[in-house]
């Protein structure tokens, strides 16, 4: 990604995107955390051992402590290195075996498994009242009965295609523009409620915003100057 100064053209910065969206992913299903959950939200389901699932969890914890989190992975020894990485960290993390232990009982849920292909494996009726689940994936993996089951549906926009965590209930026709309750731009303006009372069940998706990224960078960009830190390119070719 790149940041070009408007008035002479020339790059302020150059960054990889891919390291950027993973860090601006995290960031914004720690803000949904935040904005969405209870302020008593102590336990964290993390569905997902690499990238962007523990970073968020991580900071999670890092704003919710104590809490504790269940990780889970379809690869035994990723769950094992990343609870490991957490523990190191000084966080109370523990291995679990499947997606409805994973599930059952958290407070958050963080739906980040990276399915190469949808597979209703979350099980919405273990989602427990007063929860928030967190999906951002490009496949969906929650079951038939999502809409039954959550009582509030947010997202960051709405995109009909049939692609991303409610993509494969976009395309059987279940989930629908109507179906929204809030977006969740409007929640932070307070235009729009989190919930209506404390045992909502909430399902927060988030496709991700190009803007969020560019102003992510901006961000980076300014803390990098203040701290000196980077690379400085020269563009003089003499």
């Amino acid at each position: 990604i790149s940041l070009i100064d408007l008035e002479t053209g020339l790059p302020r910065l150059v960054a990889g995107a891919s390291w950027l969206t993973t860090l601006r992913t995290a960031a914004m299903t720690v803000l949904g955390a935040q904005t969405l959950a209870l302020p008593e939200a102590k336990v964290i389901g993390c569905i997902g051992a690499r990238g962007i699932a523990p970073l968020a969890a991580e900071m999670m914890a890092e704003l919710l402590a104590p809490v504790s989190i269940r990780v889970c992975s379809r690869t035994v020894q990723t769950s094992a290195d990343t609870v490991a990485r957490l523990c190191r960290a000084g966080k109370d993390a523990s291995k679990v075996d499947d997606w409805d232990d994973c599930v059952a009982g958290c407070d958050i849920v963080i739906d980040g498994a990276g399915l190469t292909r949808a597979e209703p494996l979350l099980h919405t009726h273990l989602v427990k009242p007063g929860a928030v689940v967190i999906s951002y994936g490009a496949y969906c993996s929650l079951d038939d009965a999502t809409l039954n089951n959550f009582d509030r549906i947010i997202v960051d926009r709405w995109d009909p295609s049939p692609t991303g965590a409610l993509g494969r209930l976009i395309e059987t026709g279940q989930m629908t523009e109507k179906r929204i309750d809030a977006y969740f731009g409007d929640v932070l303006l307070g235009k729009q409620a989190a919930r209506s009372n404390a045992d909502d069940k909430v399902l927060f998706w988030h496709r991700g915003l190009g803007a969020c990224d560019i102003t992510l960078a901006q961000a980076i960009l300014a803390q990098a100057e203040l701290d000196g830190i980077g690379s400085t390119l020269s563009l003089d070719h003499q």
